[in-house]
């Protein structure tokens, strides 16, 4: 059985600022603390957090979406989940629309964790700095 964990956040950035941030490895490891390797095309791989978390970019509209196919290297071997960023222009910056789904429920708690000390508790500060 897998779960979806869902989260809507705004920052105060340009779409263009996260998308690249999230598809740019030097940025995305200033952001996150941690190594990264980023083909920013559709169709490229990732790899972050040494490796411990990999996939391929699915989909891709500039500044708008990013969609990957996405796993753990704690997962079953060809297991794979979807994450989904959009990015809306609001008045305060960026509204992130995110999701991942196909998480197997007996990590999604971890996951959760994860992307809400790794991303969403670290983005604040890192577009005050990063604009």
């Amino acid at each position: 059985m897998t779960k979806e964990i869902k989260k809507t956040l705004i920052v105060n950035t340009s779409p263009q600022n996260v998308y690249n941030t999230l598809l740019d490895a030097e940025k995305h490891s200033v952001l996150t603390g941690e190594p990264a390797e980023i083909d920013h095309t559709e169709g490229g791989k990732f790899s972050v957090f040494g490796g411990a978390i990999y996939g391929k970019t699915t989909h891709l509209i500039p500044n708008k979406k990013i969609v990957q196919k996405w796993r753990t290297q704690a997962w079953e071997e060809n297991l794979y989940s979807e994450t989904s960023f959009i990015l809306e222009k609001v008045r305060e910056g960026t509204k992130i629309i995110f999701s991942h789904k196909g998480i197997p429920s007996k990590h999604v708690q971890m996951i959760e964790e994860g992307w809400n000390k790794n991303y969403w508790e670290k983005m604040a500060d890192f577009f005050l700095k990063h604009r």
